[in-house]
């Protein structure tokens, strides 16, 4: 607990002294080497070990919520574009995400703290949801998944065909076709 080790009696002569186990969160300070000699009572080495900075990373997956189940995600159709702020605990915005064609988006070199993601234009033809999704990044190299559900947007057209008079027209047929899709 005070930080100290010693040998017991050595004969005069170099050591190699070697660190093979450091508390969590430190680095190894490796090899040192000592020269034992009659001239002190005894020899001090003052060794220092280095904070291991903790850090992770979080990645969101966006997901059609119709397409998901209790035991699989459908990937097939990953909701492209939809961009998510990433906040400290503070709620200072610390980063923009926005979900690639995997579906997924990173965030990496988190410190060792709470955060939060915050769904901020969501991908076309879906609603935007206004819950936040908290999460913490507390051990080396962790790498937070939130999977975040979209649903559709539904809405419906009404079209009214009407006479250079202003009078509905009967007999009229249209196809109606998404933009971005042509279907």
């Amino acid at each position: 607990a005070d930080g100290m080790a010693f040998t017991g009696e050595l004969p005069y002569g170099w050591y190699e002294i070697y660190e093979y186990a450091v508390p969590e969160g430190f680095t190894s300070s490796g090899w040192d080497s000592v020269f034992v000699s009659g001239d002190a009572e005894a020899e001090i080495i003052t060794v220092v070990n280095h904070r291991i900075p903790i850090t992770g990373s979080v990645t969101v997956v966006k997901v059609d919520a119709a397409n998901m189940s209790q035991k699989s995600i459908d990937s097939s159709s990953p909701l492209v574009g939809t961009v998510f702020g990433l906040y400290g605990e503070s709620g200072k915005k610390i980063a923009e995400l926005t979900i690639g064609s995997d579906g997924k988006a990173s965030y990496d070199g988190l410190t060792k703290g709470r955060y939060f993601l915050k769904e901020l234009t969501p991908a076309e033809g879906f609603l935007l949801t206004d819950m936040i999704f908290p999460f913490a990044i507390e051990v080396l190299d962790e790498n937070v998944e939130i999977i975040v559900p979209n649903e559709r947007g539904l809405g419906t057209v009404k079209v009214l065909k009407t006479g250079e008079n202003g009078a509905p027209l009967a007999d009229v047929a249209f196809d109606i076709y998404r933009s971005a899709t042509d279907k």
